[in-house]
């Protein structure tokens, strides 16, 4: 398994995953965390760039020190990130961009009250801040707290309905409550809206982060006992290519189904 950790480089403004061992949760949060957050930010590659750097004659300082702070996090210094994003907060307690990106530190950590609250209010700054919301879920259902993880999944619905990565990440929370009916539902309305806005993102990723979606829906179906419903989904995913990403985060997946089904493929 492995962890995914997202920063911005306010230099290049390109953005950059890293990915590191850690504690591992279920997989298909954890495929949903790579697609959701990794979308977003390209289809919104502005979006965590706080307004106030754009009202200050100080802007290029501030996104070179962010810059060397989300560095010194990619090299597992997460104590003095922390510290930087904090002395950030101090000068400028408003900083939503700042309240996320401190958030995504704690979450390496495991520090998931931290990057609960860090979180929580970053979305009271900016409540458009969408992003958040779904990093929001995935800490609360590392806390097997469903209630909010379901709270705020229903709210970045509200706020973005013809995104598909709302409904993906609110199946999760219901995948991971047992309610299997309800998770397909949302990934087949995940489905149903991905081929129109798939056409806006970056092509390379799109066959990737499709068969990611079929082969979270399979998990659902396995969960169900419907068995050829999960098979017809790993089928399509496989035939789109490069699905080593979820793959590789559920590595027991394809033996359970062929244990379950007495198929196998």
């Amino acid at each position: 398994m492995s962890k995914l950790f997202i920063y911005k480089s306010f230099v290049s403004w390109k953005l950059e995953l890293l990915i590191e061992p850690f504690d591992p949760i279920g997989g298909v949060m954890k495929a949903i965390a790579c697609v959701i957050l990794f979308l977003l930010l390209i289809q919104f590659p502005n979006i965590i760039l706080a307004q106030d750097l754009q009202q200050t004659g100080q802007r290029e300082k501030l996104l070179e020190q962010r810059a060397n702070i989300n560095k010194l996090a990619a090299q597992g210094k997460y104590d003095e990130a922390i510290a930087g994003y904090t002395d950030i907060l101090t000068a400028n307690p408003d900083n939503a961009e700042a309240y996320f990106q401190r958030a995504v530190i704690y979450d390496m950590q495991h520090k998931y009250d931290e990057a609960s609250r860090d979180l929580i209010k970053s979305i009271e700054i900016d409540p458009s801040q969408f992003t958040a919301y779904a990093l929001l879920v995935a800490v609360f259902v590392m806390k097997k707290d469903y209630d909010h993880a379901l709270l705020y999944a229903n709210k970045e619905i509200e706020l973005t309905p013809n995104n598909y990565g709302g409904y993906l990440v609110r199946g999760s929370v219901y995948y991971e409550q047992g309610n299997f009916d309800s998770a397909i539902a949302d990934y087949n309305k995940a489905l149903e809206i991905y081929p129109d806005q798939a056409s806006k993102q970056l092509q390379d990723t799109v066959k990737v982060e499709l068969a990611t979606i079929y082969f979270i829906r399979a998990k659902a179906f396995l969960a169900k006992k419907d068995y050829d419903k999960s098979w017809d989904d790993v089928h399509k995913a496989e035939s789109l290519g490069d699905d080593r990403n979820f793959k590789e985060n559920n590595p027991q997946f394809l033996d359970d189904l062929r244990k379950a089904s007495g198929k196998d493929k």
